[in-house]
């Protein structure tokens, strides 16, 4: 099975990408509204020039409507499919360049709104380009975990898989679930042939009848093999209420129990930092998908021991760098954690995918991600040190950030420095950075950059809606 190597990935050795892309699932009906949404990095990372298409398909793969898009008004798009409601589907925006763009997956995200719940995701599936086909730079045959389930009377859980441009043979699909009791189900489902592009949604309440008496209320864990025809296996994962009016969304990753990943160094630890966010419950998950070994997370409130194949919830200690060790051989250079965030107690519950760091992840002094329109919803940059591997931020830094919009060709800025942190990492609210952000953004989702030499920095969206829905969401 092909090594995921870490390595590989954070030195961009991905050849010559002259194309990147990415499909997200959409849905436009009375309860929900879907947005793809994009800022020009391409241009302000790299001084790249680029052409976009965007495709909208249903479900079946059939292909609905394409168009070019570009950057107008603003360097921030913001995309809905033109279609008539209810529709549900796919979206593929297409990325092309005549210089190497050295990513082929694109730094994009889609943003869903219920009439009570706000949700992102960034671009998790693709399609790959003709060329990495043939050079077998693909990964088609799906071992997807890290998948959590929240199913209630109320509530079901579901996963959504995008094919890629061949079509793909019926297959059995295994799908199997575990409870927090460590107790697993598996169950096989006949799928018929994958067209073209087709989307496809598994919900496991449709093939495990017991499935919320067996969770008992508490989330569970799933993971599901497959196999796609040219298309990258990552799926969309959430939860949403029956009556249509709650979601949330993150994306699945690898079985690294069965997926091969390279190694850290031996000796090396590994970190995960919490930020302080303190308006925000948040717990700590590890997934039960890790190289098979047996591992400890360290606190200041203690040890807690675990070994792959056990899940892990803890309450994440605010403002705290956990540590990863392994007792049984050096640690993988992924081990799949998350922060699950909570605002109004009837509302889901957030969960934003992350992972831990190792001396092996080099610096990034450029990060930008999303934020909503206030009064659409309240966003909150969230910003965290991790002096472990970085040395730590000095206090005299200068932090400069933009704030980008789909109505006006030039962000407006602002500097802050190094001494601020803890406020950054407590979040601060786009209008307290940009204090004519309203004006600025113009009733749209917009994008914030955030550069610092130090490079030692990671950077979050924390959104919040009037109904109490919370979501986290990492930058670039």
């Amino acid at each position: 099975m092909k090594v995921i190597s870490f390595r590989d990935n954070v030195g961009a050795r991905h050849g010559d990408v002259l194309r990147s892309s990415a499909i997200f699932y959409v849905r436009e009906n009375e309860h929900m509204k879907s947005t793809v949404s994009f800022m020009n990095y391409w241009k302000l990372k790299r001084g790249l020039d680029v052409a976009l298409v965007a495709s909208t398909r249903a479900m079946t793969g059939e292909l609905l409507h394409r168009e070019r898009l570009s950057f107008g008004k603003g360097e921030v798009i913001n995309y809905r499919a033109p279609v008539a409601a209810p529709f549900e589907g796919s979206v593929e925006i297409e990325v092309f360049s005549t210089q190497n763009m050295a990513i082929p997956y694109s730094a994009i995200v889609c943003l869903y709104e219920t009439p009570r719940g706000y949700t992102m995701v960034h671009g998790y599936a693709r399609a790959y380009s003709q060329h990495e086909i043939e050079e077998g730079r693909t990964l088609t045959v799906g071992r997807e975990a890290c998948w959590t389930l929240r199913d209630t009377a109320l509530q079901r859980s579901f996963g959504i898989v995008h094919n890629g441009s061949l079509a793909c043979p019926a297959q059995p699909v295994t799908l199997t679930v575990r409870n927090h009791r460590q107790q697993a189900q598996t169950v096989t489902l006949d799928w018929p042939a994958l067209r073209p592009y087709e989307t496809r949604v598994v919900r496991p309440q449709d093939h495990l009848s017991n499935l919320v008496a067996w969770l008992g209320g508490q989330p569970g864990q799933a993971k599901i093999d497959f196999e796609l025809g040219a298309g990258f296996t990552r799926m969309l994962v959430g939860t949403e209420r029956l009556d249509g009016s709650d979601m949330q969304v993150t994306h699945s990753n690898f079985d690294y129990g069965r997926q091969p990943t390279d190694m850290a160094e031996p000796g090396q630890r590994a970190y995960m930092h919490v930020p302080l966010c303190p308006d925000v419950p948040m717990q700590l998950l590890v997934y039960p998908d890790a190289h098979a070994g047996d591992y400890c997370v360290k606190t200041s409130q203690g040890a807690l021991a675990f070994s792959s194949g056990q899940t892990l919830w803890a309450d994440a200690p605010k403002g705290e760098s956990i540590v990863f060790e392994r007792s049984d051989g050096p640690l993988p250079t992924r081990i799949v954690t998350a922060l699950q965030v909570r605002g109004d107690a009837e509302r889901i519950p957030g969960e934003c995918s992350l992972g831990v760091l190792t001396a092996l992840q080099p610096t990034k002094r450029l990060w930008w991600g999303s934020v909503a329109s206030p009064g659409v919803a309240a966003s909150k940059l969230v910003l965290h040190d991790l002096p472990e591997i970085y040395g730590g931020l000095p206090v005299d830094a200068d932090l400069f950030f933009s704030l980008h919009s789909a109505h006006h060709p030039e962000p407006i800025k602002a500097t802050l420095k190094g001494d601020q942190l803890e406020a950054l990492s407590q979040g601060m609210a786009t209008e307290a950075i940009w204090p004519e952000a309203h004006a600025h953004l113009g009733g749209e989702a917009g994008y914030y950059t955030m550069f610092c030499a130090y490079g030692g920095l990671t950077a979050y969206t924390l959104t919040r809606n009037a109904h109490g829905s919370v979501c986290l969401e990492h930058g670039f």
